[in-house]
């Protein structure tokens, strides 16, 4: 990781990102299988990140910035640069969405899903992680 004051070129920016999303990723995975000695709201906390990571990492691997870090509109903006996600890549964000008001004007905040939920939720960013870790390690075209 670079230090604070230096900028990171768009491919180095994609690159960090996904790298970011697949450390959380080794953690939500092994929850899949076992017990987590952390709790649920601190995983979908996680989850929230690593679909943040995994999107903002597409959307600057085409050299453009995501206008907002909701869940539909990072969705959004990732598909406006790249039609390979897929219908079920979006359940997963609706999935997110559903527990998430915190930029709302209802001021609710998280919605901590239940343990079947949140591992549901997990499951879907597999195929996202790996999709997007093809793409960033291609060069654009």
């Amino acid at each position: 990781m670079k230090e604070k004051d230096e900028e990171y070129t768009m491919e180095e920016l994609s690159s960090h990102l996904l790298e970011e999303g697949i450390g959380y990723m080794k953690t939500l995975k092994r929850y899949l299988t076992k017990p987590s000695r952390f709790d649920d709201e601190l995983l979908f906390n996680m989850t929230v990140i690593c679909y943040e990571k995994f999107l903002t990492a597409l959307i600057t691997h085409y050299n453009e910035m995501p206008l907002s870090h909701e869940p539909s509109a990072l969705f959004e903006d990732a598909q406006k640069q790249d039609g390979g996600l897929t219908k079920e890549m979006g359940e997963t964000m609706n999935q997110i969405k559903s527990h998430e008001s915190i930029c709302s004007f209802e001021n609710k905040g998280y919605k901590v899903p239940t343990s079947e939920k949140l591992k549901e939720i997990i499951s879907g960013l597999i195929p996202i992680e790996q999709y997007i870790s093809k793409k960033v390690k291609q060069p654009v075209i």
